[in-house]
C-alpha cells in the first residue's frame, strides 16, 4: 500500500485495484443509468468489496456508499437507503461531505421521518442547505 504525497498518513489503492474498482462502479453506473435500480446497487457493492480491510479507512468507500443508497433511494427503499448514508459517515471526509447529508436528509423525508430529516440536514451545515433541491428545502421548512 502506498501513501499519498499530499498527506503521508492516508493510504492510496493500488493501481490495479482502483481500476477494477472504477469498473465495477462504471457498470453500476450503466444499470442505474437505464433505470436498474437495485441491481446496480449490488454492483456499487460488490465495487466496495473490493477494497482492502479495514474498508472505512478508504476515502472511496464513501462515494461506493453513497451511490448504492442513491440507487436504494430511487427503488423506492428509503429505509435501505438511510442505512447505508449512515453507515458511510464513518468514512474519511463523510462526516464533512454535504452531498451525503442531502441525500440522508431526503432518504429520512422518504420514510416519513421529519425531525431526523431536518437534523441530518442540519448536520450538512450551508453547504447542504446550498446543495439541497428547492422541494426538499420546502419539505424541512426554513433552517437558518
Amino acid at each position: 500500500m502506498s501513501r499519498r504525497t499530499d498527506d503521508p498518513l492516508k493510504p492510496v489503492l493500488p493501481a490495479d485495484l482502483a481500476v477494477q474498482i472504477e469498473a465495477a462502479c462504471a457498470r453500476a453506473d450503466e444499470l442505474y443509468a437505464s433505470g436498474d435500480y437495485v441491481t446496480a446497487a449490488s454492483q456499487y457493492i460488490a465495487a466496495w468489496r473490493l477494497l482492502p480491510r479495514p474498508r472505512e479507512q478508504w476515502e472511496a468507500g464513501c462515494g461506493i456508499i453513497k451511490c448504492w443508497g442513491e440507487a436504494y433511494l430511487t427503488a423506492g427503499q428509503p429505509d435501505v437507503a438511510i442505512n447505508s448514508f449512515e453507515s458511510a459517515r464513518v468514512y474519511p471526509g463523510g462526516d464533512r461531505d454535504a452531498p451525503l447529508f442531502v441525500l440522508l436528509a431526503t432518504a429520512y423525508l422518504c420514510a416519513g421521518d421529519r425531525p431526523r430529516a431536518r437534523r441530518a440536514f442540519e448536520l450538512g451545515g450551508e453547504a447542504a442547505f446550498d446543495d439541497a433541491s428547492p422541494d426538499v428545502r420546502a419539505l424541512l421548512g426554513p433552517t437558518r
